[in-house]
């Protein structure tokens, strides 16, 4: 049997306030409401620690583009100490578009909801659930998430002044989080490579990945992982010459 999530893990990827306003439903989520959802009032304390951890990692980084940046992933951009919350606390005006689990294909349905925001420049960090097997083949073919990452491409250069795009990192080799749910490094690395295929400016994770910047799960990115993703994101904000 999986084993239940902690409430760290719940906190730092599940963000029941982000998933409520995706289903377009009316109203909001009061602090006691998110507190009867987590089924705990420690979910405050978790979650400033997660944001103080982002500030401090900032303080490292140059100062980003002030203009309205979307960040479009998945949980390692949802994360509440991910890269784009580093990218907030260092002075970026970013709206975090990411949303655990999701994939290419998702992530193009929520595109347009997401531009509403109007961003100046996109940075998009996508393919790592795409390889998600359950007990079969990838959650997404090869080809639909190239034709995904096309159709995402596409729209963003419509709306925004400069869109960067981000390999999915790697992951250990497997990662087995529940009995039939599995990631494997050569299906991962074929994502990222779909990625350099679109833009030949991606930023890539690969070649200065280290063991330590993944979390003991070996999927997500540890807080040593986010501030490399940081850091390689803020490099790639920098005018580029002809």
């Amino acid at each position: 049997m999986a084993r239940p999530p902690l409430l760290s893990e719940l906190v730092r990827f599940c963000h029941p306030a982000k998933i409520l306003a995706g289903t377009r439903l009316p109203g909001g989520l009061d602090e006691a409401a998110i507190a009867a959802l987590y089924g705990s009032d420690a979910w405050r304390d978790l979650a400033a620690a997660m944001d103080a951890a982002a500030a401090r990692a900032a303080a490292a980084l140059p100062a980003p583009p002030r203009e309205p940046v979307l960040a479009l992933g998945d949980s390692i951009t949802d994360d509440l100490g991910s890269w784009a919350e580093i990218l907030r606390h260092a002075g970026a005006a970013v709206v975090n578009g990411g949303l655990s689990g999701d994939t290419t294909a998702g992530a193009r349905v929520r595109l347009t909801r997401l531009l509403e925001a109007r961003p100046r420049w996109a940075v998009v960090l996508l393919g790592t659930n795409d390889a998600r097997r359950h007990g079969g083949p990838m959650l997404v073919s090869h080809d639909e998430t190239r034709r995904n990452l096309a159709a995402i491409d596409a729209r963003l250069r419509r709306c925004c002044d400069r869109v960067v795009w981000v390999t999915p990192p790697p992951v250990a080799d497997p990662v087995r989080l529940e009995p039939d749910l599995l990631w494997r490094l050569d299906d991962v690395a074929a994502k990222a490579e779909l990625v350099r295929d679109l833009d030949r400016h991606a930023v890539d994770l690969w070649p200065g990945w280290r063991p330590e910047y993944l979390m003991a799960d070996g999927l997500h990115p540890s807080a040593a992982g986010q501030a490399f993703i940081a850091r390689s994101v803020a490099r790639a904000s920098r005018p580029r010459s002809a």
